[in-house]
């Protein structure tokens, strides 16, 4: 008890350090580092006092969320200057960014078509079963669809990835005050949850729009008309929980399970170590770095018909599959690892640190681009680093092509033009 206690304060004073160094050095309360410690902190809180029956995480898993969160802040004000968090005076206005919206609208068909066989598989087991999205959802696991990596690359991830980008566009446009390519993002949330079951990209939608607000300064606007689209992707995600099988009561366990579950399910991973792939030799960033190797494996397998497993491979076969977590009663869960599985299975228990410092590093690199360089293109990813933050205490999102994906996307979607209206910097009369 007295140790809980311990954890407890420790957790409310690392966000209550977090915010006020944050506010001293950068004027702002909402920030990566914060928004990172405060999530982390809240779920180390709420596994301590709540109890639905899945394993009590230890003192190692408490130990290693502290570590997590203090190396974010840390690696944060060390590489984050106050002047990386305003547009440079020195940037160029003869450039300017614009979004291209007829390739947006070509990736939409790309992404429609290249997601048309797996919806329609389970449009053919709606028919068959009714709306039961958690028989949907099961499917994906057991079939899979697709037997080979690369198939799955193509007709899941791809369009997936496609979609997130559409949504990031939209999403930008609304916390700015337009609808452009909203009605898109309607139609492919309708999609995802008819094809995969899931609730993945309703949560992204939530994810991205926070973020959006944070870059845009507008979260702490309570009049801001686009927070109703906020209500609406949770109030979406209830229904979809519901339509799984869950009552309402379970609803408010399902939310709780999926943040908080994750540190239970470490918990599990580190008791048996030989189940989970901890006895393994070091993957040594492969993991960690996947969003650069997994698309390099990828065209080595086409190319040449390498047998090489990509780095979402060596996570999945181990997270994928549902697993018992819990104590008094039977929890089954799965893939909600937390991210510090991914830097475990990559560099051990030092991973924790090495990994952590890495994913702050990197948000540190692309804010600098994004904010100070006023760079439409990287305003975009930093938008996704948000939902990385907010998914990093149930598992690594880089470890796939998402990000790279996104990237390479956004460099046909947004283009970089001179502005006329401006010559070396001075602007036409």
């Amino acid at each position: 008890m007295e140790m809980e206690m311990f954890f407890i304060l420790l957790y409310i004073m690392l966000i209550f350090f977090s915010l006020l160094v944050s506010k001293l050095k950068y004027q702002k309360f909402f920030l990566p580092n914060t928004v990172f410690t405060i999530l982390w902190a809240t779920v180390g809180f709420l596994s301590i006092i709540g109890d639905i029956g899945a394993l009590r995480p230890s003192v190692t898993i408490h130990g290693y969320a502290i570590i997590t969160i203090t190396t974010f802040n840390i690696t944060y004000f060390i590489f984050t200057k106050k002047a990386h968090l305003t547009p440079s005076i020195n940037n160029k206005s003869n450039i300017i960014y614009e979004i291209n919206n007829k390739v947006v609208y070509s990736i939409e068909i790309i992404a429609l078509l290249l997601i048309s066989p797996n919806l329609l598989a389970s449009l053919k087991a709606i028919l068959v079963n009714g709306l039961d999205l958690t028989y949907v959802r099961n499917q994906t696991y057991i079939l899979q669809r697709f037997d080979s990596q690369i198939l799955m690359f193509l007709y899941r991830a791809v369009p997936m990835t496609l979609f997130s980008v559409v949504m990031l566009l939209a999403i930008y446009n609304l916390v700015n005050g337009k609808k452009k390519f909203l009605n898109l993002v309607v139609v492919n949330l309708f999609i995802e949850i008819l094809t995969f079951g899931g609730r993945g990209k309703l949560w992204n939608f939530i994810a991205f729009f926070i973020g959006a607000l944070i870059i845009t300064d507008k979260l702490k606007s309570v009049k801001f008309k686009g927070n109703k689209y906020l209500i609406y992707a949770v109030m979406a995600m209830v229904i979809v929980t519901i339509l799984r099988g869950e009552d309402i009561l379970n609803v408010i366990k399902a939310a709780y399970l999926y943040f908080v579950g994750p540190f239970s399910y470490l918990e599990l991973i580190i008791s048996e170590p030989l189940r989970f792939g901890l006895e393994e030799p070091a993957m040594y960033g492969y993991l960690t770095l996947g969003f650069l190797f997994e698309p390099i494996v990828l065209i080595l397998k086409a190319l040449f018909g390498w047998g090489i497993d990509v780095p979402s491979y060596h996570f999945n076969i181990y997270a994928q599959k549902f697993v018992n977590i819990g104590d008094t009663s039977v929890v089954l869960y799965n893939n909600n690892t937390t991210m510090l599985y991914t830097f475990l299975r990559d560099f051990g228990p030092s991973g924790i640190i090495i990994g952590t410092s890495f994913l702050a590093w990197l948000i540190c690199n692309i804010q600098k681009k994004a904010i100070q360089k006023d760079n439409l293109r990287y305003k975009i990813i930093l938008i996704f680093m948000y939902s990385i933050i907010l998914d990093s205490v149930r598992l690594y999102m880089l470890t796939n092509t998402t990000i790279f994906i996104i990237f390479i996307t956004l460099l046909f979607v947004i283009n970089k033009q001179k502005n006329t209206n401006y010559i070396d910097g001075i602007r036409k009369n």
